[in-house]
């Protein structure tokens, strides 16, 4: 068996992950007994039984390891594919292309820990802003994919609103909807199967309010 077989590089690989895993859940913990500002990188070092240098070379920053690393952005080919589609329906393509990502990010996530940043998230206004910049950074991105589907759509703006606003008000409902979603699973992740099934329920229900608001 060489160095880098592939058995040796998996062993590596669950060895970091599960490193990961303790730092993350000693930082919390303590952040919730503590508070954020109460608790020092050298204090998380101790709990997890890791040196400083492990702790950068795993996570950079407490609010890094507090915050989480964000989801990753979707792959070239899936963004092409958004973009090159015919499809007419954007607000359900932008929901497949963001949900795959988030849902990964997800499931790489122990249920416990994602719980536990919500609640430091309530009580940390100062990450809650952190969080919050990094979201509209993140829809920005978006806004510029989804432009980019516009262009190759050749796509003619509604009447009263530039392709800048229009590309902004899918992304919003597109956040929305993710925001709702979110909220039926408070502790639980659902399978691919159930979040495609929930959410073209609830575009069809955003299309039956929009057409028919008194129905």
């Amino acid at each position: 068996m060489t160095e880098h077989s592939p058995s040796r590089e998996g062993l590596r690989a669950r060895k970091r992950a599960a490193t990961l895993a303790a730092i993350e859940r000693e930082a919390l913990r303590l952040v919730l007994e503590r508070g954020y500002d109460n608790v020092t990188i050298e204090m998380i070092c101790d709990a997890a039984m890791i040196s400083p240098r492990t702790f950068f070379n795993y996570v950079g920053s407490k609010e890094r390891v507090v915050l989480g690393t964000p989801p990753s952005f979707p792959t070239d080919a899936e963004v092409d594919a958004f973009v090159h589609s015919t499809s007419t329906n954007i607000l359900d393509d932008l929901l497949h292309l963001v949900g795959k990502t988030m849902t990964e990010h997800a499931l790489a996530h122990e249920r416990s820990v994602m719980q536990s940043r919500r609640i430091i998230l309530q009580r940390t206004p100062e990450l809650a802003s952190k969080e919050q910049a990094w979201i509209a950074a993140h829809e920005e991105h978006y806004i510029t994919i989804i432009l980019a589907r516009f262009d190759a759509q050749r796509y003619e703006p509604t009447t009263g609103m530039t392709r800048q606003s229009e590309a902004r008000l899918v992304i919003t409902l597109g956040t929305a909807l993710i925001h709702y979603l979110a909220g039926l699973w408070p502790d639980s992740i659902p399978t691919d199967a159930e979040a495609q099934e929930l959410t073209q329920t609830a575009i069809e229900a955003i299309r039956r309010i929009v057409s028919d608001p008194l129905r």
